[in-house]
């Protein structure tokens, strides 16, 4: 009987554990850009947000076999959203992509 209790209160503390682990991962990821210099660019064209880690490091896995040692793709973490001026991209609706004919 105690070794269950023991076992229970081991698997609630790795529970707790866990979910305040998860709580402090980034909610948005961000592709910087470095060229050969060292200095932070824009590229037009390339996507550079997003809401998951693997969508991130698979974009910028792309860019960097297509423009290999021209640039360096540098997956970046954050809590904040991005914005694109007046637009909020985390919370932009489908709808706005929609074009009426």
């Amino acid at each position: 009987m105690i070794v269950l209790i023991s076992v229970v209160i081991f698997l609630l503390i790795l529970a707790y554990i866990t979910i305040k682990h998860l709580k402090k991962l980034p909610r948005f990821y961000t592709i910087n850009i470095t060229d050969i210099n060292g200095n932070n660019i824009i590229l037009e064209g390339i996507r550079t947000k997003f809401r998951t880690y693997d969508a991130a490091k698979s974009f910028s896995e792309f860019y960097r076999n297509i423009y290999k040692k021209q640039y360096k793709f540098h997956v970046v973490g954050s809590n904040q959203r991005h914005s694109l001026g007046f637009l909020d991209v985390v919370s932009l609706p489908q709808k706005a992509f929609k074009v009426k004919r």
